[in-house]
């Protein structure tokens, strides 16, 4: 095992806890780093028929690798495709273990949308048939969905970086599969020839304050 502490302070470098937010700097200096859950009907009902059109190749895809345990998803997963499976109602801030990952799924300003890009992308690249039959049957509600997605974050992008355990009371960290329920470290597959975390990302379920992150 892996405690999520060391991680976070360099004990396993190139990996760390990242995330990019498109709150400006100084809402987040204020406020500090919180999930937003709130978004309009149009992708919330994108996310609702996606989800039940690709069901059974969710779960298919679930199965495809070998899992050290039920609560981390395989690495050969991109994080699109994990976050696409995850459950569905959950509102945590996406931590990832790679900046990569982090700038990956930075264009959403919320969870709901992050949840939606991910479901979509999975559609074009897994179920193109599944995008094609949306648009036959709902065409001007999909269309104006995808056209949302499409535009983007109006605001600038911040990359940041977690260099502080926050305070319990603040939240506690969760795995994409188990959000509801707290970890404080994450697996390790001795399996691999490289002994890195069995996580492309995880969730923190509270508020991070500022002073716990670094802007990169």
């Amino acid at each position: 095992m892996v405690a999520i502490r060391e991680v976070i302070e360099g004990a396993h470098k190139p990996y760390g806890l990242f995330h990019s937010t498109c709150t400006p700097l100084e809402e987040l200096k204020r406020r500090g780093l919180r999930a937003n859950a709130r978004e309009g009907l149009l992708l919330h009902n994108l996310i609702r028929r996606l989800s039940a059109r690709l069901c059974k190749d969710l779960e298919m895809l679930s199965a495809k690798y070998p899992r050290t345990s039920q609560s981390a998803y395989p690495l050969e997963l991109d994080l699109t495709e994990q976050l696409a499976i995850a459950p569905q109602h959950y509102s945590g801030v996406v931590l990832t273990l790679e900046a990569s990952d982090a700038r990956l799924v930075g264009q959403s300003t919320s969870e709901p949308e992050r949840k939606a890009r991910a479901l979509v992308e999975v559609a074009r690249k897994h179920r193109p048939d599944v995008l094609e039959a949306l648009m036959r049957s709902d065409g001007q509600e999909t269309q104006q969905a995808l056209k949302l997605l499409s535009l983007g974050p109006r605001e600038p992008q911040w990359l940041v970086k977690l260099i502080q355990v926050p305070d319990k009371a603040e939240g506690f960290f969760s795995l994409l599969p188990e959000p509801i329920l707290e970890t404080s470290s994450l697996v390790r597959w001795y399996g691999r020839a490289e002994l890195r975390p069995e996580a492309r990302a995880i969730l923190f379920n509270g508020v991070i304050p500022f002073e716990c992150l670094k802007v990169l």
